[in-house]
């Protein structure tokens, strides 16, 4: 629209795959990063003295949500921990880039159009307790229309 186009209509379709709870407890981020680990290391890691443990589970959640996985990365690489099948170098590359992705799409501020807009939800979703409507609707200043596909 700002080179003079005119914008059909602005499609948003809930692709998402994969819900990741931030209030997930410290303890089961571990339970499912320990299954990224090679069975030798999953077995030191439940050997851990308990002391070690607690220290290591106090640590992460005095950390933001966002602020654990890499710090439990930082944590078992210092400890010697192997992954299965990857390298902490690869594991640690995908955690900068999701991290620049997260901020990209927070501050994003997209040009408002003027054209109609159609969403399509997911149900499952609209069913998540933590479901939060971004608004679509403020994209336009034409009609919203939202569907709901099962």
């Amino acid at each position: 629209e700002s080179q003079g186009e005119e914008v059909a209509f602005l499609g948003i379709i809930d692709s998402q795959y994969q819900h990741q709870a931030p209030e997930d407890s410290v303890e089961a981020l571990l339970e499912s990063a320990s299954q990224a680990l090679t069975p030798d290391s999953q077995a030191v890691l439940r050997q851990l003295p308990p002391p070690i443990m607690a220290a290591l589970l106090a640590q992460l959640d005095a950390l933001s949500p966002a602020a654990r996985l890499p710090e439990l990365v930082q944590w078992a690489r210092q400890q010697g921990l192997q992954l299965d099948g990857d390298s902490w170098e690869h594991l640690q590359t995908r955690l900068r880039y999701q991290q620049h992705t997260q901020h990209l799409l927070a501050t994003f501020q997209p040009a408002r159009l003027s054209c109609p807009v159609h969403v399509w939800w997911a149900s499952d979703t609209l069913a998540q307790p933590d479901f939060a409507d971004p608004q679509w609707e403020r994209l336009s200043s034409g009609p919203l229309t939202r569907e709901v596909i099962a």
